[in-house]
């Protein structure tokens, strides 16, 4: 093959690892976190509602989505 052939086959793998790689290590950081509550959900949104409020926050939608799920 021709050497700047090569190159870019060399750069396209290294490009593709590399960019595989960033991905797999960042995407943890960017996802939702699931922290289970020891309370029943009305208690858990009364207090992360009070906790909300009191930063200056607002809530703009509550899903129960376990609800849901048995409906």
């Amino acid at each position: 093959m021709k050497p700047i052939l090569t190159g870019l086959i060399i750069g396209l793998i290294l490009g593709i690892v590399i960019s595989l790689t960033l991905v797999f290590y960042a995407s943890p950081s960017i996802m939702f976190k699931e922290n289970k509550s020891n309370h029943d959900f009305d208690t858990t949104l009364a207090e992360l509602e009070k906790t909300v409020a009191s930063k200056g926050w607002v809530i703009s939608n509550v899903n129960d989505l376990q609800a849901s799920l048995f409906e």
